[in-house]
């Protein structure tokens, strides 16, 4: 995958595709072998800084039993109220 590129997954049951997603949040750790991002470990990042990069899109979309603020604030409570705008708009909200 090249740098800063985006990674899709097809074809697969939901199983794999869990497992998948648990271990790019860093839930479970690789056994053998492991993963690499822009050739350094995924053990060298901290969990932290790793998981404000990455980002899961479902195949179903999740909506909180909130106004569209919250949902959008649901992945960042503390982001300003310009990054929440500048969120919507980027969605086409």
């Amino acid at each position: 995958m090249p740098q800063n590129g985006l990674f899709r997954h097809r074809r697969t049951n939901n199983v794999q595709l869990r497992f998948l997603a648990d271990l790019l949040l860093g839930l479970y750790h690789p056994t053998k072998g492991g993963i690499t991002v822009d050739g350094k470990s995924f053990t060298d990042y901290s969990l932290k800084s790793w998981r404000e990069k990455a980002e899961y899109v479902g195949r179903k979309p999740v909506i909180f039993n909130a106004g569209v603020r919250g949902n959008i604030l649901a992945g960042r409570p503390d982001a300003a109220e310009d990054e929440m705008i500048q969120a919507a708009r980027t969605a086409g909200i």
